[in-house]
């Protein structure tokens, strides 16, 4: 992860040999690390740790505490 802040490879005009073959190692080393599956399973942990924490908090509640007027309606996007 230390290449994407690496000024060598800054530059998007010009990819160099090196820039390429780091890219190749990182995402190998991701894949056999497991990388995705690891930040995948951390983020559920935290989501469902906040669901758990505010089940109970009614969501007319958290929109009307002087932050947001409360929704009338929702709309879902296409």
């Amino acid at each position: 992860m230390d290449a994407n802040d690496d000024d060598r490879f800054a530059d998007p005009y010009h990819v160099s040999s090196e820039e390429k073959e780091t890219a190749k190692a990182e995402v190998s080393c991701r894949s056999q690390s497991h990388v995705q599956q690891t930040w995948f399973d951390a983020e559920v942990t935290l989501q469902e740790s906040a669901i758990k924490k505010h089940q109970n908090r009614s969501v007319r509640r958290e929109w009307t505490d002087g932050h947001a007027p409360a929704p009338t309606r929702f709309r879902w996007c296409p």
